[in-house]
């Protein structure tokens, strides 16, 4: 379902078939001229669907993005399009202190680029908080920028710190847990599909790390 407003859409996400959602957002998204905003209702936190659409090079403000949660539990996310741009041609200068973005409820990915092969993210993980326990179908590289914690690898745990490094093959078990607040590069080959995301977004509601 799909509501306009001159300079805005609302679709309910919860209402599309999870086989044909992220295309039905995707394209009308591609309806909106620059400057316009599509509020996009979830069940949860809608930053893996940022994510996304960053990686099928839709044009995404990033900085205006931002997500709010309802006083009955629904998320809508609002994303904003910027001007058309040629993802991949450019080159990409940003660092931890541009990119640095916590939130109090959850670990926080931030898209740096994505292409069809691998995607790059800079996370930040608040001391207490956790990327869940979970085996998706991805390669992942992690380097420790800043901060301590835990990390479990397939059936081992280990202990995290300043240049730290993780290399998890796909569909081993991989999570991890700050003790103090974690900065990361964070890089994933292939870029992890809706599917690969659920097992997080289902522990995180439910506050399961493993």
């Amino acid at each position: 379902m799909t509501v306009e407003s001159q300079e805005r859409r609302t679709i309910d996400a919860r209402k599309l078939d999870q086989r044909i959602r992220h295309e039905t957002i995707f394209n009308e998204f591609k309806k909106l001229n620059e400057g316009e905003t599509l509020d996009v209702v979830v069940d949860h936190e809608p930053d893996h669907l940022l994510m996304q659409m960053e990686h099928v090079g839709l044009p995404v403000n990033i900085e205006k993005y931002y997500a709010e949660q309802r006083k009955d539990g629904v998320w809508v996310g609002h994303f904003v399009k910027s001007a058309e741009n040629d993802k991949g041609e450019s080159v990409i200068i940003t660092d931890y202190d541009r990119s640095r973005s916590y939130n109090e409820r959850r670990f926080t990915a931030v898209p740096v680029f994505s292409n069809d092969k691998y995607g790059v993210l800079v996370t930040y993980i608040k001391a207490g908080q956790f990327i869940p326990v979970h085996s998706p179908d991805v390669d992942l590289i992690f380097h420790v920028f800043k901060g301590t914690g835990t990390a479990t690898v397939d059936e081992t745990e280990v202990m995290l710190k300043p240049g730290s490094l993780i290399i998890v093959p796909r569909g081993k078990k991989r999570g991890i847990k700050a003790t103090t607040d974690i900065e990361g590069l964070h890089i994933v080959v292939p870029f992890p599909s809706e599917g690969d995301h659920e097992e997080v977004e289902r522990k995180l509601a439910s506050g399961k790390y493993a």
